[in-house]
């Protein structure tokens, strides 16, 4: 009985180990997929501030442009 007990215990062991490598093999997983999703927002954000600057100098472009039409019309 005893030998089974123990043959239970080391099993229960073995599962724990194993347990705790898949744990740890997961949290570097995640923590290198996050680093990557992280990564992939930091450029998402550039380029978006990138192409807003172009559209926000395009805007006072047109803007600057109308005023100069208008002003011309009314003289």
């Amino acid at each position: 009985m005893i030998s089974k007990v123990q043959l239970v215990a080391e099993g229960v062991a073995n599962v724990d180990e194993k347990l705790d490598r898949t744990r740890q093999e997961l949290k570097t997983e995640i923590r290198e997929t996050r680093q990557e999703v992280l990564a992939a927002v930091k450029f998402s954000y550039a380029e978006l501030d990138r192409r807003i600057t172009t559209l926000e100098a395009e805007m006072e472009d047109l803007k600057r442009r109308m005023d100069k039409i208008e002003r011309r019309s009314v003289s």
